[in-house]
């Protein structure tokens, strides 16, 4: 049973705990985002291109729109996600909508196909 006197010590480990999760994130999203750019980046690391469709669209409330898109590679099915951040963003929840089930060029990363980017400007008719 939580007292008035126990509560301000309540108070605080919930912000120390809730502050180590959120720090933990943060660490957790930069060290990704720097393993993905070192793999597309690396000259000496190989990629190559394949086709994918777009599986979905997803409207961001509180962060950027995205497309949801899958390839396939020796036979095995990876997904991945796009943010929609370029100028593609300008378009309404209904025109990005029409995206769905489109096919476009996949630069993957061979020994580790889970690293992918959907290259928008490469579509397949």
């Amino acid at each position: 049973m939580i007292t008035d006197s126990d509560s301000p010590r309540t108070l605080k480990l919930i912000a120390i705990v809730t502050s180590g999760i959120i720090i933990s994130f943060l660490i957790f999203a930069t060290i990704s985002h720097f393993i993905r750019k070192e793999k597309f980046e690396n000259p000496d690391i190989l990629k190559k291109e394949t086709i994918g469709v777009i599986t979905e669209f997803q409207a961001g409330a509180s962060t950027a729109p995205s497309f949801n898109y899958e390839f396939t590679v020796d036979g095995e099915v990876y997904d991945g996600s796009y943010l929609i951040v370029t100028i593609l963003g300008q378009k309404t929840g209904d025109e990005l909508r029409e995206y769905v089930g489109k096919k476009y060029k996949i630069l993957y990363v061979v020994d580790d196909p889970k690293y992918s980017n959907l290259l928008m400007d490469k579509s397949i008719e």
